[in-house]
């Protein structure tokens, strides 16, 4: 714990400690995994299908390569350990706020390729890596090994996606559904397996399969059947908006309510949420349009 030791003492105090608990909330998947629905109503579709599976398929990803590695944080021996209240677990490599900016950042380099934007965000993706050892909740390996994943996951991604495009959209619409719904099923099974194998809760694992799971196959029957175009004037996409987020929070109320407990109705509540985002919405914008 050499580097965090260092960073600590370097950079000691209050006012210190507040710039690095700010720069580790950056990443917030939360915040992301909510963001995607609104893009997905506003922006171009394709792009967000792209990137919004990608860092869903990510976060996957991660918490499975957690369980794998089964490699403990540091203890608190030697240096101050700084909690967040971001959740998480006793794991970690990779580390998963490492991974998911570099992913981001790769997948931002796909799309935006412009040198001072991309810069920019190189920046804040090493000072959010920087800040998870100075609060000293991951060792230097985690998050060196979350850059690296996280970059493979979203240049290699974004290769394997403009690969696989073509194919999916000259195939038969129910093939691609059923393709949609039978990825996420195995890697609910995979979770399953590595939860049994190493004694271990996967629920991040099983909401990422639910979501994509109501994702994948909501996008490919919305694109077939509503057409739905997400361009238009700024009041009527304050009003989409508004209306979405109302949709989604009434659909979340109701699926909790109405589902018990246990890994298969945390997927299913998922796959709920995943779909009324992208059929139940557009479904009702197009017909409040007319």
């Amino acid at each position: 714990m050499s580097i965090t030791r260092w960073l600590q003492r370097t950079m000691s105090g209050p006012g210190w400690d507040r710039f690095w608990v700010t720069i580790t909330r950056i990443y917030s998947p939360e915040f992301f995994v909510g963001l995607f629905p609104v893009l997905y109503w506003v922006a171009d579709r394709q792009l967000i299908r792209m990137v919004g599976s990608l860092f869903l398929l990510n976060i996957w990803l991660n918490a499975a390569l957690k369980i794998w590695f089964w490699y403990p944080r540091p203890e608190p021996r030697g240096v101050r350990v700084i909690w967040v209240g971001l959740g998480g677990t006793d794991l970690g490599f990779p580390s998963s706020h490492a991974q998911g900016m570099a992913a981001l950042w790769a997948l931002l380099a796909w799309e935006v390729p412009v040198p001072w934007l991309l810069a920019g965000v190189a920046v804040v993706v090493i000072l959010v890596g920087v800040s998870r050892l100075y609060l000293g909740v991951h060792w230097p390996q985690d998050v060196v090994g979350g850059w690296m994943i996280g970059l493979l996951v979203g240049w290699g991604g974004g290769l394997v996606f403009q690969w696989v495009s073509p194919i999916l959209g000259a195939a038969d619409l129910w093939l691609r559904v059923a393709a949609g719904a039978l990825v996420p099923v195995l890697m609910l099974l995979a979770a399953h397996r590595l939860s049994a194998s190493f004694d271990f809760e996967p629920s991040a694992l099983v909401a990422v399969a639910g979501a994509l799971g109501g994702f994948w196959p909501g996008t490919a029957l919305e694109e077939a059947y509503l057409h739905f175009n997400p361009v238009g004037p700024a009041s009527w996409q304050l009003q989409k908006l508004a209306a979405g987020l109302l949709i989604m929070l009434a659909t979340r109320a109701v699926l909790k309510a109405m589902l018990p407990r246990g890994v298969v109705w945390l997927y299913a509540r998922y796959v709920g949420l995943a779909l009324a985002a992208t059929i139940v919405s557009p479904l009702l914008f197009t017909i409040w349009s007319r």
